[in-house]
């Protein structure tokens, strides 16, 4: 049921991509006050960049931070402090066959706690249908460490897997000690896998529409496991009934994924969370934007919420969702 496809149709694409890493003076300097900007260095390449955004850390392990960047274009290019390649990038995105475009952010992280960045890229773009979407982890070196195909059913099936445009997160969500890899996809599911690329148990979560949110993980309860904050799209007819969007809390629990908390939206939600302390009262606050498809009154306001938690399930098989929060609100 889902057709949030056409959401992002008022995108305005920027058709030659330039790279740029920029130097400003700080602010209250005599340079600031001239509004003075001086690029460290600048690259520029031909090819489509809708919506990825660059990544900066240490990929290499020299001890200087690099930039990673992704384009629609399906090239994932990764530059040192100087702005020339890394070795072994640029690399291709590529999955189950196809060349796939790439609209999710780059993520850097340590997977298997060996003191290495990996690179952590969602893949599949709204121009590139006929592509197939999932992730893919390349070692720092650019060699290709695990792919993960999602599944086919965004806009019907058409033989391909649908694409992620949700920036992954990563942390520990179920308390082993080892992080795992959490993002949506436009097949209306939340994965998470660990750091082989499999699905935990009770993996993936069904949203019933898309997820363009990217997760942030944050230890709500503080009970040494990451909670899942990401919003998803939501379909009046389903089996929650609602037209619009909401903001999941999201729990690993005795190997079911457990919704603890949710918030609706009378707008679908492409915007992601920040979870912190915002007011000073030792809670912290879930904030979030919406976005425009049903153009709703919400689609103008920034949501703000302390989670509520519904009682966790006794022992035994946990259900999937557990109903708690806010009610829709009503269709004005």
């Amino acid at each position: 049921m889902s057709h949030r496809a056409r959401a992002a149709g008022g995108v305005i694409a920027v058709l030659a991509s330039v790279i740029s890493i920029l130097v400003a003076a700080p602010l209250g300097s005599p340079a600031a006050a001239g509004v003075s900007v001086t690029p460290a260095w600048e690259r520029t390449f031909g090819e489509l960049n809708y919506h990825s955004s660059p990544t900066i850390a240490d990929v290499d392990g020299d001890g200087t931070n690099d930039v990673a960047v992704a384009s629609q274009s399906g090239w994932i290019r990764i530059f040192k402090a100087d702005g020339s390649d890394l070795g072994g990038w640029p690399q291709r995105a590529s999955l189950g066959g196809t060349n796939a475009g790439v609209d999710s952010s780059p993520t850097i992280a340590d997977l298997d706690n060996d003191g290495r960045n990996e690179v952590i890229v969602g893949v599949g773009a709204l121009r590139d249908p006929g592509s197939n979407g999932g992730l893919l982890v390349f070692n720092r070196d650019g060699t290709l460490r695990w792919a993960f195909q999602t599944q086919d059913r965004q806009e019907g099936s058409n033989g391909r897997s649908d694409a992620v445009f949700s920036t992954p997160a990563v942390g520990d969500v179920n308390g082993d000690g080892a992080p795992e890899i959490v993002f949506g996809s436009y097949d209306h599911h939340i994965y998470v896998l660990d750091r082989n690329g499999a699905n935990l148990p009770g993996s993936p979560y069904y949203n019933e529409d898309t997820v363009w949110s990217s997760p942030a993980l944050y230890d709500f309860d503080f009970d040494g496991r990451n909670e899942i904050f990401v919003g998803g799209d939501s379909s009046a007819g389903g089996t929650i009934d609602h037209a619009g969007g909401i903001m999941h809390m999201l729990e690993y629990q005795r190997g079911s994924i457990v919704e603890r908390w949710r918030r609706y939206a009378g707008e679908i939600i492409i915007s992601s969370p920040a979870v912190g302390n915002i007011d000073g009262d030792a809670k912290p606050e879930v904030v979030f934007g919406p976005g425009d498809f049903f153009k709703h009154d919400d689609s103008r306001r920034v949501f703000t919420s302390t989670p509520r938690l519904a009682p966790t399930p006794p022992a035994g098989p946990s259900p999937q969702a557990v109903m708690a929060g806010a009610r829709p609100p009503s269709a004005t």
